[in-house]
């Protein structure tokens, strides 16, 4: 196959332009903090409707907790003074109004990914090991839950209620205060810090994210006395609280009354949500790139492009964005100094460097969009890669990151007829102990249900539908499902069985919408579905190989296959049926 071929046939298609509206920046009146905070993901949105203080709050409806956040580059430092209150004790105040939508489900709030310790990263979440109704933070400085489960029995009109949590260094203490009152404390000393603390959502985990609404977030680099966050309860104005220390948060402050133009890049195949995520293409889709700021302007940005060969003995993606590691790999291609296409474990055998079609010109609020369809003709076999990542050229807001944030690898999927599926197990890492499963519909006709059974396996395994995963989802609360895949495959609705598991707890099925509906199906060739779920056994996805696999199209046509060993990752299992 000649790679270089595929994109001097892409450069001839027609471009078109557009405007696309998706994630909001935020502005940040605190006066140490970065101006603007961009939001990754889509799942955020300015409700007038849900308000707790002022004209409006910030809305977060469902998506992964790592797939929509805001981003406000805050560095939790809870070992020095703050400047603008010196005086104060050190440590950090989290505090917020909150309105969950769902106050049952297990969901992440805020964290930061980058702050680790002898409990893992630091995050906060609803219910799980919280008990149920009840908020926890868990991580380097140790773990805290509140008391009498605040989101069920402490909401006040309109359900809202106001969480405070407080590191103070100087008394070696964790609080949590519900509506201006201790809930709950713990010994506590902070000794490390983070740098990108992560809000309405969180950046370390493929768990559920928080839906609901946020209202007056605020960020301290202090310790908020009691007095002073009761006051905030009651709606205490601007100036000082009795403690001597501003009202104000030095370095986040987000009262969430409109949002401003996003500074934006964004690579998506059309019909999916946007996110870095592993995406499966084939003829006839079309892939778009889009730029925006609230900068000035104009600027420009370009999308590059790398094509990696896939085909027989190359690893397939899997669920999380990166395909299994060869030896040797990754494999990276230096573009400019400090900039770098990575990602794609595979040597590719053209190395060379292709860039979109066209530039997007974008600024002052506007955005540029082109779209390239793929055509058919071009050579392309199973697992092709094509790896594209953004360059912007806005300078004035705080850029996008190189790499994951603004890097998005597909893979080519072919029909393989009318009844075509992939099933496979995947995992082993440091976020989980056990498997996740990936479904692809690689036929032309919609699947209407998988079943997967693990009587063939001679050592007794069964399913644990309601053991958490990842600290967190379970098929028993219908939120360990990946990027949002049961919406893209129209799994059926909560309000009817979305799965069922026999009375050995070894055979569990999943039903799908049949079109017409709201993704149109579990269609093929490029839907795919992933699932969480704990097993008895634990391990890597090769533990299930032996499992048996049936897939039921539309017609009611069904295919049935054994699970076997991946010969390119000896830690999944795999079945093309």
């Amino acid at each position: 196959m000649t790679h270089s071929r595929l994109f001097l046939n892409l450069s001839t298609i027609a471009m078109s332009g557009a405007l696309l509206s998706a994630q909001i920046t935020l502005i940040n009146t605190a006066p140490l903090g970065a101006r603007y905070a961009t939001t990754t993901g889509v799942a955020h949105s300015i409700d007038t409707t849900n308000k707790q203080i002022g004209l409006a709050s910030c809305a977060r409806g469902a998506a992964a907790a790592n797939a929509s956040y805001l981003n406000t580059g805050i560095a939790l430092d809870p070992t020095k003074n703050s400047l603008l209150c010196p005086t104060g004790a050190i440590g950090y105040t989290i505090q917020f109004w909150y309105r969950p939508t769902n106050a049952a489900l297990f969901q992440y709030l805020f964290g930061d990914n980058t702050w680790t310790g002898a409990s893992g990263t630091f995050r906060c979440f609803q219910n799980g090991a919280a008990g149920a109704g009840n908020v926890f933070i868990r991580g380097p400085l140790g773990q805290l839950a509140t008391n009498t489960s605040p989101l069920t029995t402490g909401t006040n009109a309109g359900g809202w209620v106001h969480l405070a949590a407080v590191q103070d260094n100087a008394a070696a203490t964790m609080t949590w205060y519900v509506n201006g009152n201790m809930s709950n404390s713990v010994a506590s000393t902070g000794t490390t810090k983070g740098t990108n603390f992560t809000c309405m959502g969180y950046n370390g985990s493929s768990s559920a994210g928080v839906t609901g609404n946020f209202d007056d977030f605020r960020v301290y680099n202090w310790a908020r006395t009691a007095a002073d966050i009761l006051a905030d309860y009651n709606k205490a104005a601007a100036g000082s609280g009795s403690s001597g220390c501003p009202n104000t948060p030095d370095h986040g402050y987000f009262q969430c009354e409109s949002a401003v133009n996003p500074h934006l890049g964004n690579v998506a195949l059309a019909g999916e949500p946007a996110g870095p995520l592993t995406r499966l293409f084939t003829e006839g889709d079309t892939i778009k790139f889009s730029a925006t700021s609230p900068a000035t302007g104009p600027f420009t940005a370009v999308a590059l492009l790398n094509v990696f060969p896939g085909g027989p003995g190359k690893p397939r993606l899997d669920a999380y964005q990166r395909p299994t590691p060869l030896p040797g790999g990754p494999y990276r291609t230096s573009f400019l100094p400090g900039l770098m296409l990575g990602g794609s474990f595979s040597a590719p055998t053209y190395a060379g460097w292709f860039l979109w079609p066209t530039f997007v010109t974008y600024g002052n609020g506007s955005s540029g969009t082109s779209s390239v369809t793929i055509p058919s003709g071009l050579g392309l076999v199973d697992g092709d890669r094509v790896d594209i990542q953004y360059v912007m050229g806005d300078g004035t807001y705080p850029p996008i990151g190189l790499g994951a944030a603004n890097n998005t690898l597909f893979e080519y999927v072919k029909t393989k007829g009318a009844f075509a599926a992939h099933v496979e197990a995947r995992g082993v890492s440091a976020l989980q102990d056990t498997g996740f499963f990936e479904v692809w519909n690689t036929g032309s006709l919609p699947i209407k249900e998988v079943t997967i059974d693990f009587t063939p396996i001679v050592t007794s395994t069964t399913w644990m539908p309601t053991g958490a995963l990842n600290s967190g989802g379970t098929l028993a609360t219908g939120d360990s499902f990946r990027h949002g895949t049961d919406a893209i495959c129209d799994l059926t609705p909560a309000t009817n069985p979305r799965y069922t598991i026999d009375a050995t707890s070894k055979i569990l099925t999943f039903k799908f919408v049949l079109p017409p509906a709201p993704a149109n199906g579990f269609q093929g060739p490029t839907n795919h579905f992933v699932f969480d779920c704990r097993t008895n056994q634990g391990g890597s996805g090769a533990t299930y190989a032996g499992a048996k696999v049936t897939v039921t199209w539309s017609t009611s046509t069904s295919k049935s296959g054994i699970l076997v060993v991946d010969p390119s990752d000896p830690q999944g299992a795999q079945i093309d049926l």
